[in-house]
């Protein structure tokens, strides 16, 4: 809301949702089929774990997103709201400690 001015900012908001959604979207549908994939692998110990451990933690993006984020989008797109806007970025620190928690496993299993 600093760069964009009150009444250019739906119009702004609107854009970075379909445009964010079409780069996020199809990441997040490849990251959960490759965690899915990953189970079903025969992986030595503790793969199995790790990717029960990774499984999880896109379950846990996935809620984060559409429980958390979206629904701030949802209100941001109808008008600034500073509420909204706060609950977005400290709810956002949740995704980015679960991502790199994700990262952390995956290197540890292409470490196997």
């Amino acid at each position: 809301q600093r760069f964009v001015d009150r009444e250019q900012f739906v119009a702004y908001q609107a854009s970075h949702m379909r445009r964010i959604t079409f780069v996020v979207g199809p990441l997040m549908l490849l990251e959960a089929a490759a965690a899915v994939w990953l189970l079903f692998l025969d992986l030595p110990a503790p793969g199995t774990q790790l990717a029960w451990i990774g499984m999880g933690l896109v379950l846990l993006l996935w809620l984060s997103t559409l429980v958390l984020q979206v629904p701030c989008h949802w209100v941001l797109e109808r008008g600034w709201d500073d509420r909204a806007y706060r609950r977005l970025v400290a709810t956002n620190w949740l995704r980015t400690l679960a991502r790199s928690a994700r990262a952390v496993v995956a290197i540890w299993m292409l470490m196997l």
